[in-house]
């Protein structure tokens, strides 16, 4: 019953009772870009950036890169193709995974006659 008195007691001010409506209209305005600016630099803004970020490592893969695919698999590169990248995981084990799913680029191995660091 008390939320129902508030409502109808507010509910003439929110209307407009009063005040010019122009007023009103323009205040609202403002909060508004004010509310989606704040947005945009909290949210968007960085998510852009991250996924330029990611697109940018992903065009940047070449073989014998060693990597770590979103599954958690490490691996180095074998080939590249479009959408799929070839990954050699242990000796004689070789594995085809989309090239979205890499997640980190290691860079170059040490050593080149070594397939595992395990």
């Amino acid at each position: 019953m008390t939320a129902f008195t508030l409502t109808a007691a507010f509910l003439p001010a929110m209307a407009g009772g009063g005040e010019s409506g122009d007023g009103g209209f323009v205040s609202l305005l403002v909060m508004m870009a004010i509310i989606f600016g704040i947005f945009y630099f909290l949210v968007i803004r960085p998510q852009k950036k991250e996924q330029e970020r990611h697109q940018d490592m992903i065009s940047g893969l070449g073989k014998g890169d060693r990597v770590v695919t979103a599954g958690g698999i490490h691996g180095q590169v074998s080939s590249v193709s479009d959408d799929v990248v070839k990954l050699n995981v242990a000796k004689d084990i070789k594995l085809k995974v989309n090239r979205s799913s890499i997640m980190q680029v290691k860079g170059q191995p040490e050593n080149e006659g070594e397939g595992d660091d395990s």
